[in-house]
């Protein structure tokens, strides 16, 4: 299973000038579904939501925003 590199993700939103209500907006999900992800109260990400940072920061690549678990 993946796990989110919270720390990766909270530097791109931070370059970015993200927070996470415009960081859901821009991924397609729910700010509840990356309040979730931030705070770890759901343990692996969804392929969904992976796909979405995927999509959403393509000069990223996927190692930086994931990881083996």
């Amino acid at each position: 299973m993946f796990a989110l590199n919270k720390a990766n993700l909270q530097r791109v939103m931070e370059k970015e000038g993200l927070n996470q209500a415009s960081l859901a907006r821009r991924l397609g999900v729910s700010r509840a579904c990356v309040n979730r992800q931030m705070t770890g109260s759901r343990r692996y990400p969804s392929a969904k939501f992976m796909g979405a940072i995927k999509k959403a920061f393509p000069e990223y690549s996927f190692d930086y925003f994931f990881y083996l678990s």
